[in-house]
């Protein structure tokens, strides 16, 4: 229903602002009744057992925010129904030991190639609740992947967080919540976008390395050396200008 749709983006938008730099006040969980704690701690639960695994992924990376307690409360102990939950619970439980960077750390126990290949365009598709230094090196993890297609997912989302957006682009984003929210994503994934992880993302490429950003009249260009081998990852993930 579109009540409790919005209810569930809701309680998972707040989660993901936890952390927020500059937090605190509204953005305080700390803060908040107790009610509406464990309202949202409820709503998480339920979601991490989900059917719809866009769901559960979207409560993986709010869960992902919360302190390692609150983490291993919520990791579902019941005996999956099927395969889907079987996986989605395996991420759950990473994620419960150590946040984001527990699961690109352990990303080779993942062992279906099918499984991975959803999990990474899930997770770009609700990046706004995993959003974190730890989520970054997910993304640069996947990007590494020996399989393509699961590789090329992590393309589009990373390259948002290494583009540089237009004074004309960010006037257009704030109109909308939706356009806020992928700006300020993005701005703060940005920031964890250091020399040492530009340079990881290079080393996936072997040789590969991006020479320039350049933004002119709303659009930016990315200069880099890469090898044909791996051009069709960026073909297949970028849409290109009309």
């Amino acid at each position: 229903m579109p009540g409790n749709q919005s209810a569930r983006r809701a309680a998972l938008w707040f989660l993901s602002r936890i952390d927020h730099p500059g937090g605190g006040g509204k953005h305080d969980l700390a803060a908040w009744p107790c009610r509406t704690h464990y309202s949202l701690m409820a709503d998480l639960a339920k979601q991490l057992r989900a059917k719809d695994f866009r769901h559960a992924v979207e409560a993986i990376g709010a869960m992902s925010r919360l302190d390692p307690v609150a983490r291993a409360a919520l990791v579902p102990t019941a005996k999956p129904r099927d395969e889907q939950r079987a996986f989605q619970f395996q991420v759950a439980r990473m994620v419960a030991d150590g946040g984001a960077s527990a699961l690109a750390a352990r990303w080779k126990e993942l062992a279906s190639p099918e499984w991975r290949e959803t999990l990474v365009s899930a997770i770009a598709g609700a990046f706004h609740t995993w959003v974190g230094e730890g989520s970054v090196d997910l993304l640069i993890t996947a990007l590494g992947d020996p399989v393509d297609n699961v590789a090329r997912q992590s393309v589009k989302p990373l390259t948002a967080c290494l583009r540089e957006r237009t004074a004309k682009e960010r006037k257009e984003a704030a109109k909308t919540i939706s356009g806020t929210v992928a700006l300020e994503t993005f701005d703060r994934a940005a920031q964890w976008m250091t020399a040492a992880r530009r340079e990881r993302i290079a080393q996936v490429y072997r040789l590969g390395r991006i020479l320039r950003h350049v933004s002119a009249d709303g659009r930016i260009s990315i200069e880099a050396e890469l090898p044909r081998r791996v051009l069709d990852r960026f073909e297949s993930a970028l849409v290109p200008h009309p």
